[in-house]
């Protein structure tokens, strides 16, 4: 089959989940983002895409930085609930009880329970499409050593990494677990 009116492409998903986060004054606030990327090494840059109407858009504009959470699976209600409800509405520090670790080099917290963080400082922004792109420079990077192999790349033994393929639907890395989540948020459960 081959479509020429285009309204979803799925296809190069499953993606990493990471959660965005931004701080503006005294607001924090994360974001599920599954359009993440790795863009260099010399310099270290890291690439999320974010709509412009989207709470944590207008934040990392104003600031220029944000930092990127990967936490695993067993966050998934954490990962799932921060993308689906703005900032502006809710507190989600609170809201999902996200425990804070401070950053060394940048305003906006990491995420303590994340078993890899990057704090990065804006330096270029480009409008694509639908959604801007915001190329971090990783100015410091948090990691678990417990969860790294010794050549330097993550365990996938260890961790049960977190996976979205579109549609409210997650994919682990434990060959036996797919989850669908709720499009609706139920923050007193």
């Amino acid at each position: 089959m081959i479509e020429m009116k285009i309204t979803n492409f799925y296809h190069f998903y499953p993606c990493l989940v990471t959660l965005v986060g931004a701080q503006e004054g005294e607001k924090i606030n994360f974001m599920a983002a599954a359009w993440n990327v790795g863009l260099s090494f010399h310099p270290p840059l890291f690439g999320v895409a974010i709509a412009p109407q989207r709470f944590t858009h207008g934040m990392i504009e104003k600031t220029k930085e944000f930092t990127c959470n990967f936490l695993s699976m067993d966050f998934l209600k954490t990962i799932h609930g921060t993308g689906r409800i703005s900032g502006r509405d809710v507190d989600k520090v609170e809201a999902f009880k996200i425990p804070l670790e401070d950053s060394k080099m940048v305003t906006c917290p990491t995420i303590a329970n994340a078993y890899a963080a990057y704090e990065c400082r804006v330096k270029h922004q480009y409008p694509v499409g639908d959604h801007d792109l915001f190329v971090g420079e990783i100015v410091a990077v948090h990691s678990k050593p417990a969860l790294m192999r010794k050549d330097g790349l993550l365990d996938p033994d260890s961790i049960d990494f977190t996976l979205y393929m579109g549609s409210n639907t997650y994919l682990s890395t434990d060959p036996n677990r797919i989850v669908r989540m709720p499009a609706e948020i139920e923050l007193n459960s």
